[in-house]
């Protein structure tokens, strides 16, 4: 709703089918009209959706569960060199890497949709990250459509679904006869082939997962770049172009939201940007020319975009929902700087054809802006729009500003319940001077209030919450025509501490954004009322 733009023509074919949903529901609406075959990973987290899938779908649909992540790889190949169209669902890519690598240099066209987890460190994690993610970024000819855990995948919002109409005329069949749209594909196939190519054929066989001697390895390696990859850009392209003349909605690569006189901005992607969009309210209220740029799109990273957006703001902020520590620089954070260099390198250009002709030239250095780098969020819940108006304040403390840090207050809490715990804190303070500053958290007194009402409801197991206020909360949309919006802490656990799942609710042309921190109603299940469980927030703020 705040980064889509619709063009200027008013025929609309496909306006799509408004329903609420949350992301897994979303994902199961769509792919019980596209796919022949779906990959499940057989865990709890997917337990709903596989039966979503089971018994919703209106059409022959092969579904096929596994826990390992090699069965599913193998099984999804194995549909896809057959001419099937096939989906692989997973919140783990441990196991795939390999796979994925050999999907992209056989061409094979299956999507991976991630719900994105954090990877296993010192301990598992029942929340999300973006480790996975950023991971298998250089095997993208196979789609990566990733959501995160809980906060996309378990959370109720309004969306449109695609239309039948629109699936069949925007995407085919997997049999039909299209023109090759590439010359190398042309070379391959001839001037036709099929959407989805059979490559396992007896009668057409394929050379594929031979073992290639050096030099036939290396040639065939750098052949992909030219012939294949270098067009993945502009074939995107032409599919957005498409789907935005069809349906009225745009979704570009890179999107900012009062971007364009923003002095201080923050370049993030995924269920963050929300809470960003309210921090940024709040901010221009104030008087600071703040703005967000989410980033929709991680390959072909759409740098030319991005440094155009950036020239001549005063500072950036990329937040990443993973961390590198021995690395120079997070992933996101190196793809700004090298898109940067190169507007600074087309500005020291003296001729003609410029170094990047896609980019624009920085000739000052003011062009640039000073670059920050967060971290949030891993295995755990997102920051609220308290620290996050501390990351952007952050921003304009000049040379006293902390280049890198992680977003909450991590390192220390000023009143302790245990004096050993005090003397604890008190020691590594001494010996680590610096923990301070590794951290930026926002004011704890500080809220945030919603544009509708809000709720804060307790429940022991955080399943069956999630289902009973997700359930509510469409009742609220379809029966009472409602904005709605839900904002689970977790999901899957069932024995843990109580958790907290908030709903929010407004009339039909109220816009929400970012999760309020105050609430016009607090409930608890009895059992969490006897444990004394407790909801920041139980007042209503006094505006």
């Amino acid at each position: 709703m705040w980064f889509r733009k619709k063009p200027a023509s008013v025929d609309i074919r496909y306006p799509g089918l408004p329903q609420t949903l949350d992301g897994h529901a979303a994902l199961a609406a769509v792919e019980k009209q596209i796919s022949d075959q779906v990959c499940i990973r057989a865990i709890p987290l997917f337990t709903e959706l596989a039966d979503l899938l089971r018994h919703q779908a209106n059409r022959p649909l092969l579904i096929r569960e596994s826990a390992e992540a090699r069965e599913l790889a193998a099984l999804s190949t194995g549909a896809t060199l057959t001419g099937l169209r096939s989906t692989l669902i997973t919140d783990r890519l441990t196991g795939l890497l390999e796979t994925l690598h050999a999907m992209a240099g056989g061409r094979q066209s299956c999507v991976i949709n991630l719900t994105a987890r954090a990877l296993p460190r010192q301990a598992d994690s029942l929340h999300g990250g973006h480790d996975e993610y950023h991971a298998v970024a250089g095997a993208l000819t196979p789609g990566l459509c990733a959501q995160d855990l809980y906060r996309t995948s378990h959370a109720i919002q309004q969306v449109l679904v695609p239309e039948p109409e629109l699936i069949n005329e925007f995407l085919g069949k997997p049999a039909d006869s299209i023109d090759c749209p590439t010359p190398s594909q042309i070379v391959l196939f001839g001037e036709q082939r099929r959407r989805i190519p059979v490559l396992l054929d007896r009668d057409h066989p394929a050379g594929l997962g031979a073992v290639q001697d050096q030099e036939s390895y290396f040639r065939a390696l750098a052949a992909q770049r030219p012939f294949f990859y270098d067009h993945l850009g502009p074939l995107l392209d032409s599919a957005r172009r498409e789907f935005a003349y069809l349906t009225g909605r745009t979704y570009d690569p890179v999107t900012g939201y009062q971007a364009d006189d923003a002095d201080y901005l923050i370049l993030a992607q995924g269920a963050i940007v929300e809470e960003l969009l309210a921090a940024v309210q709040i901010l221009r209220a104030a008087g600071v020319r703040a703005g967000v740029i989410k980033l929709s799109q991680l390959r072909p990273f759409p740098g030319a975009s991005v440094t155009q957006l950036l020239q001549g703001k005063k500072a950036l902020t990329i937040l990443e929902r993973t961390d590198q520590p021995l690395a120079e620089d997070g992933p996101l954070l190196c793809e700004v700087r090298a898109a940067l260099d190169k507007a600074l390198e087309n500005g020291r250009a003296t001729g003609q054809p410029l170094p990047y002709p896609a980019y624009p030239g920085f000739r000052q250095v003011s062009d640039r802006p000073a670059l920050y780098s967060g971290i949030y969020g891993i295995g755990s819940d997102l920051p609220d729009c308290a620290d996050l108006l501390a990351v952007y304040r952050n921003m304009q403390n000049g040379a006293r500003a902390r280049k890198s840090f992680y977003v909450g207050q991590l390192f220390g809490q000023p009143d302790r319940r245990f004096p050993h715990l005090q003397t604890l804190q008190q020691k590594l303070q001494h010996d680590y001077p610096e923990l301070e500053r590794l951290a930026i958290g926002g004011d704890p007194g500080q809220t945030s209030a919603s544009a509708g009402t809000s709720a804060a409801i307790h429940f022991l197991s955080s399943q069956r919450g999630v289902f009973a206020v997700n359930t509510l909360a469409q009742a609220l949309a379809e029966v009472r025509q409602m904005q709605v919006r839900t904002y689970p802490q977790s999901g899957l656990e069932q024995t843990l501490q109580p958790t907290v799942i908030t709903l929010v609710c407004a009339q039909p042309d109220a816009t929400l954004s970012g999760k309020p921190t105050t609430h016009d109603l607090v409930a608890a299940m009895p059992a969490c009322r006897a444990r004394g469980s407790q909801s920041p927030g139980m007042q209503r703020s006094p505006e």
